[in-house]
């Protein structure tokens, strides 16, 4: 819906949406439309692989074929003025132009590589879990159970026992766990305070990151949530152990 009253619904399927564009705003934007849609195809197969489903270390992995045929698709160039390419009409520009405004950015100021999540949401589609979001961990959790994980829930832990350099035992406020790996996700304070810094080990957190686009970190709802079971343990609370 737009201020001027008008409205305009969003499909997926090509045959419709140009249909729908046609009708809003006449055959010279439908055309654009299909133009734009063609383009929009390019720039997500020459992101995904290499930009967006990929780990990297260093900036100079980026440096492949994708990278130049990003650069001929005029990805580098300004998300607006690349829109406008096909289209003229300022609402339908805004509509597959405004996404980047979810990377912080102005489609003014965006380069135009941005309009790949206009790709996301328009061609491929918004996809969701039936029953919410809380399924996803739920059935990852029934899935980690049915493999032979235990999940404890409500423990605080009150130590990490040491072995030289190596934590041996969760203790908790109702049990000692010993193991032979240990995942934690509070943050450094937390983690070390559990560990024995305070007792002469070592008090130093890792400043590296590790290959992901992702960073671990205490996510989610906490581990008391009746509906929602996660593997991740806010500060004082247990990790899971198997």
């Amino acid at each position: 819906m737009f201020a001027d009253g008008t409205a305009l619904d969003v499909h997926t399927g090509p045959d419709a949406m140009e249909a729908e564009v046609e009708r809003f705003a006449g055959a010279r934007e439908a055309l654009g439309y299909r133009r734009l849609r063609h383009w929009l195809e390019k720039l997500y197969r020459a992101q995904i692989g290499r930009f967006i489903d990929a780990n990297f270390d260093s900036p100079l992995q980026l440096l492949t074929p994708d990278l130049a045929r990003l650069a001929a698709l005029g990805g580098f160039g300004r998300l607006d003025a690349r829109i406008g390419g096909f289209l003229r009409d300022e609402r339908l520009r805004r509509v597959f132009s405004f996404q980047s405004l979810y990377a912080g950015v102005a489609p003014s100021r965006a380069l135009a590589a941005y309009a790949v999540i206009a790709y996301m949401d328009t061609v491929a589609g918004v996809h969701f879990p039936k029953g919410g979001v809380h399924t996803v961990p739920r059935a990852m959790a029934d899935a980690a159970a049915d493999a032979g994980a235990v999940f404890r829930y409500g423990r605080t832990v009150t130590e990490l026992e040491r072995t030289g350099e190596r934590i041996t035992a969760v203790v908790t406020d109702q049990e000692r766990l010993p193991c032979d790996a240990v995942v934690l996700t509070p943050t450094c304070r937390s983690s070390t305070g559990s560990s024995g810094a305070a007792r002469g080990g070592p008090s130093r957190c890792a400043t590296r990151r590790p290959p992901s686009s992702c960073t671990p970190g205490p996510t989610g709802p906490g581990p008391d949530s009746p509906t929602t079971p996660s593997r991740s343990a806010p500060p004082g609370r247990a990790p899971s152990a198997n």
